[in-house]
């Protein structure tokens, strides 16, 4: 794809805003934010979705001849000696990682336990640290191989939390160039134009939120890509071993599993699902004990009943609910939608037996939008691993308008009482809710992307290969 000078100007305005946003921005000032969210949106549906050659035949450089994906690796480079200041998660990350320095377990204790150490202060755990965390009176929820990358930042940073972030970043950005690669090579293999990268390379929502902000779903999405690449090649035991390496970065990989049993086969997926667990517990292995699995599993049931943000069914309910009893009824009504999301997401996983491998795309971002949908939280790098999926499916319009408008979600953090406005809320889901029944239900326009001439380019090129 040419570099015209239009798109070059579309790019320089970008990484202008981009250095503000990483520099310059507070998340309070939200007066900043949503333009700068906006301009971000528009250039990236300019630069992703202008005509462009379909780049499949192997013998293609993909840099080389997508000069974009530089700038995509150069926008996301901006970041690297920030703080991070739309998201105060990497506080929590360096401390649980001090933690494992320490040789403290950090699924042992609660940091306002910590604190109560004798050798705390001395160790660095001070006070003014405790106050940066968010939710310290919980036990940490970030599965073993996390724990293994915060222990890294926090040690090489000793003490510096910039340094640590840098470092952590730096593995985050190694993660992300990975993914760009995995994917053009995926899609190659399943016969689909390289040119869907740029989707998910050029998204404003993954270069802020996973880079800038530091959030571990991007190494989540690397093991995850790598996983369904090593399936789709027929080796499904580095697949496995990749899968839960995904799965103990985040936990969010395992509500995809039930998608492999229709797809390929009750043999081979109990196969796949021993070696995925084997992997789990030799990961956790260092950390594993009865209390671990026991504070594991308080911290994932405290989530859907104490905390809530940017959700929209949940949101519906929970006024109703005041409407009825005049109390917030989370305890009993973020229970029950996971209930039901996890029933309907086994409905769909089991829904159509065999088929193509590309079923399992289609099937993914419908689990993950059941999902979101009826969550309680819903924070915006939650939806990157929906934006890796829409790469390669048609019909994706409602997971793109969605990773803009949870920008709107931003707005709560106006001042220091973080008051979200529902209304607000439920009015950034229309666009979303519309699109998705416009396209996924009623128009039924989700589905694997094809490319009849790709296709013909690949088998002309395998036909010289072979003779």
């Amino acid at each position: 794809m040419k570099l015209t000078w239009q798109k070059a100007l579309v790019v320089f305005g970008s990484g202008l805003i981009y250095l503000f946003i990483a520099y310059y921005l507070n998340r309070e000032e939200w007066y900043y934010l949503f333009p700068s969210i906006a301009a971000l949106f528009g250039g990236y549906l300019y630069l992703a979705y202008s005509r462009q050659d379909s780049l499949f035949q192997p013998n293609h450089k993909l840099f080389n001849d997508y000069p974009i994906l530089w700038m995509a690796i150069a926008f996301r480079f901006i970041f690297i000696f920030s703080l991070p200041e739309l998201s105060d998660d990497f506080y929590r990350f360096i401390w649980d990682g001090l933690l494992s320095v320490n040789e403290i377990n950090p699924f042992l204790q609660k940091p306002t336990e910590v604190l109560q150490m004798t050798f705390a202060m001395e160790r660095g755990f001070t006070s003014d640290f405790l106050n940066r965390l968010n939710s310290p009176e919980y036990y940490t929820v970030y599965p073993a191989f996390s724990q293994y990358l915060f222990m890294i930042s926090a040690y090489i940073g000793d003490g510096n939390i910039l340094g640590s972030v840098v470092i952590l970043r730096i593995i985050i950005f190694a993660a992300e160039v990975g993914t760009i690669v995995l994917l053009s090579k995926l899609l190659y293999l399943i016969n689909i134009s390289r040119k869907a990268v740029l989707i998910y390379a050029l998204n404003p929502l993954i270069i802020i939120e996973l880079v800038g902000n530091v959030h571990i779903e991007a190494i989540m999405i690397f093991f995850l890509i790598a996983a369904i690449y090593q399936l789709q090649k027929g080796n499904w035991i580095y697949s496995a071993i990749l899968m839960s390496l995904a799965i103990c970065t985040k936990l969010i990989p395992l509500m995809l599993l039930p998608l492999l049993l229709p797809t390929i086969g009750l043999k081979k997926s109990v196969k796949y699902y021993l070696v995925v667990l084997g992997g789990c517990l030799v990961l956790f292995y260092p950390f594993l004990s009865e209390a671990t699995v026991l504070h594991i599993g308080n911290s994932v049931g405290l989530y859907f009943q104490n905390f809530e943000f940017n959700a929209s069914l949940y949101f519906i309910l929970r006024e109703v609910g005041f409407w009825i009893t005049s109390y917030n009824q989370i305890g009993i009504i973020g229970p029950i939608l996971s209930i039901i999301s996890l029933g309907l997401i086994l409905w769909i996983s089991f829904k159509k037996l065999g088929g193509s491998f590309k079923i399992i795309f289609v099937k993914a971002i419908l689990v993950l939008t059941i999902y979101f949908a009826f969550a309680t939280v819903v924070h915006p790098w939650y939806l990157s691993t929906l934006i890796v999926f829409a790469v390669f499916l048609k019909g994706n319009r409602f997971a793109l308008i969605w990773s803009a408008l949870v920008y709107l979600s931003y707005f709560t953090y106006r001042d220091s009482n973080y008051h979200e406005l529902v209304g607000l809320t439920l009015l950034s889901y229309l666009p979303v809710y519309y699109f998705f029944y416009k396209d996924v239900i009623l128009d039924k326009k989700l589905k694997a992307r094809s490319n009849k001439q790709a296709l013909k380019m690949k088998q002309k090129q395998e036909m010289v290969d072979f003779g």
